[in-house]
């Protein structure tokens, strides 16, 4: 199949499926007689499977290690058990630190509903002052 047809079936772009033949997430394409890229249906697994890994949160690095180990010579379900822990241990603490960060954006809004004046803006001091430390839990 051709890139417009690769791109129809999969709602991808052009300029994404060649930059994922750039990064190695996937296979160069076999070119036919007249010069054009031809697609294997493999082809569209494997962008579907990008497609779903993204929308979990994968990052494109972490999905090309996904794609390693399910290839790979030694591919063990183990392997990706972990992998997959330790993706949901960073996940909560990204949480940990957004919540953190929520916190801490509330109790700037608490202190802006005590002055009216710019000048006397609580929020903005403690985002300038070192002394006022506002305390965000690490991601």
């Amino acid at each position: 199949m051709t890139i417009g047809q690769l791109t129809r079936v999969c709602g991808a772009k052009r300029e994404t499926v060649r930059y994922y033949e750039d990064i190695g997430l996937l296979d160069t394409p076999t070119k036919n007689s007249s010069g054009y890229r031809v697609y294997s249906t493999d082809t569209i697994d494997r962008l579907m499977f990008i497609r779903r890994a993204k929308e979990l949160g994968f990052t494109l690095n972490e999905i090309h290690t996904l794609i390693q180990l399910s290839t790979g010579e030694i591919n063990r379900c183990s392997e990706v058990q972990k992998f997959v822990t330790d993706k949901v241990s960073r996940i909560r603490g990204q949480i940990k630190h957004l919540q953190g960060l929520e916190v801490a954006l509330g109790g700037l809004l608490t202190q802006c509903a005590l002055s009216d004046r710019i000048i006397d803006c609580p929020a903005l001091d403690s985002l300038i002052s070192d002394g006022n430390k506002i305390d965000i839990p690490e991601a």
